[in-house]
């Protein structure tokens, strides 16, 4: 099983597009344990850190979080599950197509 979470924009709305897919994601790891635990963990983490971001980044700061998880064993090349979990802070987010500068010119 696999699953991707991704979402960008203010901290706040963020974390409430997450909710959606991360529950998504948790119903479709329904009866795999170690995998529903792992999204669980990671939504924990997201949230606590978009918690944090909130508090201290410039009102025009948005973000981007995206998250992979994989419970495949992939025989033959010795793969196994994997996990990737990426929170970036964008300055100067452009949410109408220009800076502040750009209208005084």
């Amino acid at each position: 099983m696999s699953w991707t979470v991704c979402a960008m924009g203010m901290p706040g709305p963020v974390r409430a597009n997450l909710a959606g897919q991360f529950d998504s994601a948790k119903r479709n790891a329904a009866g795999l344990t170690a995998e529903r635990n792992t999204i669980e963990a990671v939504e924990k983490a997201v949230n606590c850190e978009l918690d944090l971001l909130v508090g201290c980044l410039d009102p025009g700061t948005a973000v981007r979080v995206t998250s992979a998880g994989s419970a495949e064993l992939v025989s033959g090349n010795g793969g196994g599950p994997q996990l990737m979990l990426s929170i970036e802070c964008l300055p100067k987010f452009l949410s109408h197509g220009r800076t502040e500068e750009s209208d005084e010119a």
